[in-house]
């Protein structure tokens, strides 16, 4: 607190932290959190040798607000009330450059993560395996960028990154930036685990991305784990094995490790098994987590089994041999960890299906003495939502034509809750082939069905729009909807203005009917369009590789306004806090939302600015019932307005009154 840029800050206000004494080097100088945990008697002279005795994490707020959004993220978490299929995805991520070493770094985490949670889906993206844009000002990932941007608003368990970084981005072509995670908007949110520079100096007053992440209210993360100072790639990745090993174990009892756990054993073991390498030793020093360490990021204890497929019993062992266009019918149940069926399990299974796995060649795009390569599984082929009862489920569907007929094993890959307790499972089966064409495929020789429309369900051919419409298509065939991405050209395609540079995969947007394979809907916010007439058009496949399209005509007014259909508040009266609900006519279109409350002198009392956008046309801003000054608004009447923009349009606006009680 003696520095320039904190004297005129109170130490009274901060929970200080342990610094090292040299301040000059990025590598050895330190920020350490894990003093607080040094227990033992006549700890804490040698705190690089030295084992925490207990996990250490930090809320890095200022504020009340700040305290109550970080503590409102835990407790939804540990409450389970978003809890979803999301849960069961791991995204390691992996940056370009350095003779593929950060790649190479990073599939080592995955197939530790694949290998000891084979019930997980883990997701890759390796920066080299996906095209690079170059100008003379710089290289960039956008089809990256907008993979990433998309799931931290879909949710994931955990976001694993390996490769450059800095306090405002993540990797040289700024693939992520500081924006992107204290905008980003979702519920669903993941443990970040960075093993790169300079991700989250807390200690200082640069706004970086780890605060901003857990500081957004609105979603960015639920905790962070990275480093604050300048690290080094080997040190970081046995630092990032250590810690993902940890953060899926369980203790003797059975209970999961903490977050606070997997952060404690890693830097333990780096203590124990290189104690003669100082260099591992530093580098442990500067990782911290930001975030409650008393979370469970971990594995559901209950199971997802399967028990037959295409009716044959898979406890004999034998693989099922699966063939392209054939009918197939699966059935399984839910257990516990001593093997029994858990009849009371009530709830949704979500399942896919991948393809074999295969070897991805990456391009090579920074000149790496040789492309790097690594076994995934790219391709998903079926994506479906069913009904668990009693502990049991069965479901139906046809496997498209559109596999690769290599004869190896696919994978299922199965995540359950229980709607009403909120117990998880997950599973997964690779017991069975992929090849050959089944004898009895469908004549079938007609495409899906297709409806579509941009915005509501009311437009007409010709219509006005606003310059991001929201288009929706419904889908419908007997043998289902092919989103494999395996087979040339067989993509739920979207085709603006018949140009090349605006044409759209949809198949990651692809949602299925719930318990219905032959049904489901696509829903894409198009890129901001210029004014005037336009044009699209949707091409959809089914699984036997039948081809239907539909074209929409449409003109764009940038200036065109939004309606604002209702204006409500979750909870009215009000007395620890409520939501405040904006139902609108542009669902997925970004919109600014500005809540004012006021009181009956017409004064402003709190007041909030946003940008966002709903696919359901919904958008909803929390309040705690303090004033901009944090204090507690007394019992009263209050007024509350909205007024709500869309892209250049004027503003549209809705008051209503809101009554608040006994807030104390």
């Amino acid at each position: 607190m003696l520095s320039t840029t904190w004297k005129s800050h109170s130490a009274d206000d901060y929970l200080l932290c342990y610094e090292s004494e040299n301040s000059f080097s990025d590598t050895k100088c330190y920020v350490m959190e894990d003093y607080f945990g040094l227990l033992d008697d006549g700890e804490g002279a040698s705190p690089i040798l030295e084992k925490t005795d207990l996990g250490v994490g930090r809320f890095p707020v200022t504020t009340q607000a700040e305290a109550r959004a970080m503590v409102d993220k835990c407790i939804a978490f540990m409450s389970r009330s978003n809890a979803g299929a999301w849960k069961n995805l791991v995204f390691v991520l992996g940056d370009d450059g350095d003779q593929n070493s950060h790649m190479s770094s990073a599939d080592e985490v995955a197939e530790q993560v694949r290998l000891g949670c084979p019930g997980t889906e883990v997701h890759k993206v390796y920066w080299d395996a996906y095209q690079r844009v170059s100008t003379i000002k710089s290289n960039t990932y956008p089809e990256i960028t907008s993979l990433l941007r998309r799931q931290m608003g879909e949710g994931a368990l955990v976001m694993n990154y390996t490769g450059h970084a800095a306090t405002y981005c993540l990797s040289h072509e700024f693939v992520l930036q500081t924006e992107d995670f204290s905008s980003a908007r979702g519920q669903n949110l993941p443990l970040w685990v960075t093993a790169a520079c300079d991700v989250m100096p807390f200690d200082g007053q640069t706004a970086n991305i780890g605060e901003q992440a857990v500081l957004n209210a609105q979603g960015g993360a639920l905790a962070f784990y990275g480093t604050t100072r300048t690290v080094y790639s080997s040190q970081n990745l046995l630092m990032n094995k250590y810690f993902m090993k940890y953060l899926f174990s369980r203790d003797s009892q059975g209970n999961p490790l903490r977050v606070g756990d997997a952060v404690r054993l890693a830097k333990m073991n780096i203590v124990m098994q290189e104690s003669s390498r100082s260099q591992y030793l530093e580098n442990k020093l500067h990782y911290a987590l930001l975030g409650d360490p008393a979370l469970a990021v971990t594995q559901p204890s209950l199971r997802v089994v399967l028990d037959s497929i295409a009716g044959v019993p898979l406890a004999s062992g034998a693989s099922v041999p699966l063939r392209a266009g054939q009918r197939v019918k699966l059935a399984g149940h839910v257990q516990d960890a001593g093997n029994n069926e858990m009849s009371d399990f009530q709830g949704v299974l979500t399942s896919r299906l991948f393809d074999s796995q295969v070897t991805v060649t990456c391009r090579n795009n920074a000149g790496a003495n040789s492309p790097f390569t690594y076994k995934d599984r790219t391709s998903v082929l079926f994506v479906s939502q069913d009904s668990v009862r009693g502990g049991r489920f069965s479901l139906e569907t046809v496997v498209p034509v559109d596999i690769s007929y290599s004869n190896a094993s696919g994978r299922f890959v199965f995540y359950a809750i229980d709607m009403a307790t909120r117990r998880e499972a997950n599973g997964y089966c690779e017991q069975f082939t992929l090849g050959g064409v089944d004898g009895e495929l469908d004549a079938d020789t007609i495409g899906p069905a297709i409806t579509a429309w941009l915005n509501d369900e009311e437009f007409q051919d010709g219509d006005v729009v606003n310059a991001t419409p929201y288009f929706v298509a419904r889908l419908e065939d007997a043998s289902g909807v092919n989103v494999s991405g395996t087979g040339v050209g067989h993509n739920l395609s979207l085709v603006v203005d018949g140009r090349a540079d605006m044409t759209y995969d949809l198949n990651d947007h692809f949602v299925r009917e719930f318990g219905d394979n032959t049904r489901g809907s696509v829903a894409f916010t198009l890129p901001t369009l210029e004014a005037g007439e336009h044009s699209l058009t949707f091409r959809g496949w089914d699984v036997l590789n039948n081809m239907s399209s539909t074209t929409l005509t449409f003109r764009v007014n940038p200036s065109l306004k939004p309606s604002l259909l209702s204006l409500t508040a979750s909870q009215n009266p009000a007395v620890t806090g409520t939501t405040f609900l904006v139902s609108y006519d542009l669902p997925g279109s970004e919109c600014q939302f500005t809540l004012d409350v006021y009181d009956f002198a017409g004064r402003c009392l709190w007041s909030t600015t946003q940008t966002g956008s709903s696919t359901t046309g919904q958008y909803s801003i929390p309040w705690d019932l303090t004033s901009g000054s944090e204090g507690r608004l007394p019992t009263g009447v209050y007024f509350y307005r909205c007024r709500m923009r869309s892209g250049e349009s004027d503003y549209v606006s809705k008051t209503q009154k809101i009554v608040v009680i006994n807030n104390k």
